[in-house]
């Protein structure tokens, strides 16, 4: 799945999940940066669903 797509499908729930963690609208979004950073660096080899894998 291209990192666009991904995005935006699961950006917004990884937000609230990172937003839920830290309390901190601002470092909640740095930390969706970072998700979605270090899955367009690695590649996703679908041991689970997508969205399992950015929220782990």
């Amino acid at each position: 799945m291209e990192l666009q797509q991904a995005l935006q499908l699961y950006g917004d729930y990884c937000l609230r999940v990172a937003f839920t963690y830290t309390k901190d609208f601002q470092v909640a979004e740095e930390i969706v940066q970072d998700v979605f950073f270090q899955y367009k660096e690695e590649s996703f080899r679908a041991e689970s669903s997508l969205k399992t894998y950015l929220v782990k």
